[in-house]
């Protein structure tokens, strides 16, 4: 075939491969001249294998260090602008094909199928090629009246690397279309035999897209196939690493900037969104002072920004199961865990925590770590069940490891027949169910101040500090640091009435005040609450039970601790109760309290009284002076009755609790009772119950000549490896959960995680704010996030 025609075959195909290079950097004569030494290499090598029957082993070291630095083949590597055809035909190295025996005849295979074949049936076929042996004389038949029969130059794999000749059926095939093309096309699924318009038909196939776009996939694959990591093509364009440096650290800083705006509490999206957003500017604001991610920001493709709303999800997404799956991997390495779980009041969303005991360099540690928020629509004791199991099972989390529930005892978690516990319980017996202890003590609260005048002083002092933080006009203003209030907590018992106590002059003086204001419902409400604060009976029930309730406290903020541990809380809540005991026979704790109120009756102009027996409320003890009056009807039955539910709703007697004797400084107190109970509570969870007996003698023996270890954690230590029935016993006991205020601080945040999506957003995306937002002290690798989100595409 002359120059001219060569030109006309390859053209369209040179274009074709033009557009796809970057516009950054051309070739230059160097490289070109590089590109035809190694063309020369690869044909080298093939002519070496002219021969062989099967393909060239590409598994092996030497093949792969040969065309370490090849080009491709044909169609990876387009010419330079200033080399002529003859150079770029020069520059097209062939496929290291093999003479194809009569097996391998192309003309006995089916395009379709040999397209979806397996990868090394695909590399047979395209390195398999007929060559004509010596003395061989192609078969001629009549066309148009004249013997013909297939050119000569159809052979030659430097003009025509994809064609192929079959013998049975004496035509030639595309092999590149047949692998990488689809359509019933003659040279792909029809052979072409009619040689009178052989090389014009050739032609006219090899300027059509469909080709030029499966010669660059054949190329992709042989270069695969020998063991390169990307094409000659990549490599020969010096912008393509730079491209890629500047690509992968744009999309790392990304990352980092989605980390930090959730765990900051930054709204990505904003209030400036036609600006584009928080997150648009702040990155901006960052690439100025970096010149690598300055180009990424300026020089992205528009289709390859990876700044829009979806893919900002998609990577939230990722963090979010990044963080997750740290947390499980610990979660599995503990073996045993307790669920945790609340859910909203309108019960959109239920948050998810599991409690679990980590072991890092010998050392034991409690955690309780939120793992996302699960959307449903009610939340019934069967709806509850059956989302929280599938959740585990989702997560690789085996539910035969779930040795505890905690929930807030609300009837349709904590139910005793219908709630979601019990349904648990009836699948996984070891998941015994404990009532949020702190949800328990705030119900003792409220049962303890049924007492009508403590009741009512109560609700007093909360509808004063309400009234007071209301508006910025009912500031303190005879104060002179000008405070507000504070609101009453149900964590922090005492707080908001050592509030009242302290500034209660000035809140007096303002409610007075208030009293003339020209609204009329605020001077109806301030001339109520100051008439009420007038009183002496308000006056010595606030006393009193802010001295009672401050017991509570160190109580409250022991349980609300994740780390709390259910020995040290139950035996937390019976100190509580035995120093009631205490105050309620120790004189002078009244009479400091008597004085208290005295004290504070007089600042604002008040004696000590008590009240009318008309305006009595309930049944009183009579008494010859006021101080024993309040004594016999205030506070005697109110410390009364703060120590009976205390002991009755927070001091567990859960048969789990019993383990608690094997601690050192409870193993004197060991009874052959409580051992035989804790073996029937525990034995199913024992590796080796049988041998339970001589480990607890040699327990025993071993703490009789040690000092007593007074952390339970480190109880484990000593046990992992002598006493593995002990460890166990000891395991579980610190995995059973106390609070359930790990779920409940997980909503705290879920208002301002709004902000970040519309109301509808999907809870994997949700969930994933949420994570970064309390694990703040856990790092995303933006590395391992990309690298998931590439194997997700």
């Amino acid at each position: 075939m002359s120059k001219r025609k060569q030109s006309h075959v390859f053209q369209p195909f040179e274009n074709r491969k033009r557009t796809l290079m970057s516009s950054e950097d051309s070739a230059e004569s160097t490289e070109s001249a590089h590109l035809s030494a190694a063309g020369a290499s690869i044909k080298t090598e093939a002519s070496s294998r002219l021969h062989a029957h099967d393909p060239p082993a590409v598994q092996s070291d030497e093949p792969r260090e040969e065309l370490a630095g090849a080009a491709a083949p044909i169609g990876d590597c387009p010419p330079s602008p200033g080399d002529s055809d003859a150079s770029w035909q020069q520059q097209i190295p062939t496929v290291g094909a093999t003479s194809a025996s009569q097996d391998d005849d192309i003309g006995g295979v089916k395009a379709d199928e040999l397209k979806r074949a397996p990868d090394s049936v695909k590399l047979k076929a395209l390195q398999s090629r007929f060559q004509p042996p010596r003395g061989w004389r192609a078969p001629s038949k009549e066309i148009c009246g004249k013997r013909r029969k297939i050119p000569e130059d159809f052979f030659d794999e430097s003009l025509y690397p994809t064609l192929r000749y079959s013998q049975s059926v004496d035509g030639v095939f595309c092999v590149a279309c047949m692998v990488f093309s689809s359509g019933d096309t003659v040279l792909r699924t029809k052979a072409l035999s009619d040689w009178s318009n052989a090389r014009k038909i050739v032609s006219r196939h090899l300027a059509t897209p469909a080709h030029g776009t499966a010669q660059l996939r054949t190329a992709e694959f042989l270069n695969a196939a020998l063991g390169k990591s990307r094409s000659a093509y990549s490599r020969s364009d010096r912008s393509y690493q730079q491209a890629a440096e500047r690509d992968t650290y744009g999309l790392k800083a990304v990352v980092d900037l989605i980390a930090v705006c959730a765990r900051q509490g930054i709204p990505m999206r904003g209030r400036t969104e036609e600006r584009g957003g928080n997150f648009q500017a702040l990155l901006t604001y960052r690439a100025e002072g970096d010149e690598l991610l300055k180009r990424y920001v300026e020089n992205a493709p528009a289709n390859a920004e990876y700044r829009s709303r979806r893919t900002q999800d998609e990577l939230i997404e990722l963090c979010g199961k990044q963080i997750r799956g740290a947390i499980l991997r610990r979660c599995r390495d503990a073996k045993w865990f307790s669920l945790l779980a609340d859910e909203t009041g309108n019960a959109e969303q239920v948050a998810l925590v599991v409690r679990y005991v980590h072991s890092s360099g010998g050392s034991y540690s409690v955690r309780e770590d939120f793992l996302g928020f699960l959307s449903t629509a009610d939340a019934t004791g069967d709806t509850l069940t059956h989302l929280l199991l599938n959740r585990l099972s989702e997560l690789g989390l085996d539910p035969a490891h779930l040795v505890g529930q905690g929930y807030d005892g609300a009837g349709d978690a904590g139910g005793k027949v219908r709630g979601a516990q019990a349904r648990i319980r009836v699948r996984y017996p070891a998941a015994v169910y404990v009532h949020c202890r702190h949800h328990a003590l705030n119900l003792a609260v409220a049962r303890s101040t049924r007492i009508p005048v403590v009741r009512n002083a109560l609700n007093t002092a909360r509808e004063v500090a309400s009234f007071i933080a209301a508006s910025p006009a009912r500031l303190l203003s005879n104060s002179s640091d000008k405070e507000r209030l504070r609101k009453f907590s149900d964590t922090q018992h005492d707080m908001g009435l050592s509030a009242l106590v302290e500034s209660y002059a000035d809140v007096l003086a303002t409610l007075v005040e208030l009293k003339t204001d020209g609204d009329a419902e605020c001077s109806c409400a301030a001339s109520s609450l100051a008439g009420a604060m007038e009183s002496f009976e308000f006056i010595v029930c606030l006393v009193v039970a802010r001295e009672l309730l401050r017991y509570l406290t160190p109580l409250s903020g022991g349980l609300r601790n994740p780390d709390c541990e259910l020995p040290v809380a139950a035996q937390m809540a019976r100190d509580v109760v035995a120093v009631l005991g205490e105050r309620k026979r120790d004189d002078s704790t009244y009479r400091g309290m008597w004085e208290t109120a005295c004290c504070l009756a007089a600042s604002v102009g008040v004696s000590p009284a008590v009240p009318r027996v008309a305006q009595s409320r309930g049944p009183s003890t009579p008494a010859a002076s006021p101080e024993e009056y309040w004594r016999s009807n205030v506070f005697l039955p109110f410390v009364d009755h703060v120590a009976t539910e205390v002991r009755d709703r927070v001091c567990l007697a859960l048969p789990r609790l019993k383990a608690q004797y094997l601690l050192p400084d409870k193993l004197p107190l060991l009874t052959d009772g409580l051992w035989r109970d804790i073996k029937e509570e525990y034995g199913d969870l024992m590796p080796g119950v049988d041998a339970a007996d001589v480990e607890l003698e040699l327990w025993r023996q071993r703490n009789g000549r040690a000092p007593a270890v007074g952390d339970v954690c480190q109880v484990l230590g000593l046990t992992a490896d002598f006493y593995p029935n002990i460890h166990a016993v000891v395991k579980v006991l610190l995995t059973m959960p106390v609070c359930g205020a790990g779920a409940e601080r997980c909503f705290s945040c879920l208002p301002r995680l709004r902000a970040y999506l519309s109301d509808t957003a999907p809870g994997e995306r949700l969930s994933g704010l949420a994570l970064m937002s309390v694990h703040h002290d856990v790092g995303v690798d933006a590395e391992a996030v990309l690298l998931a989100r590439s194997r997700a595409e």
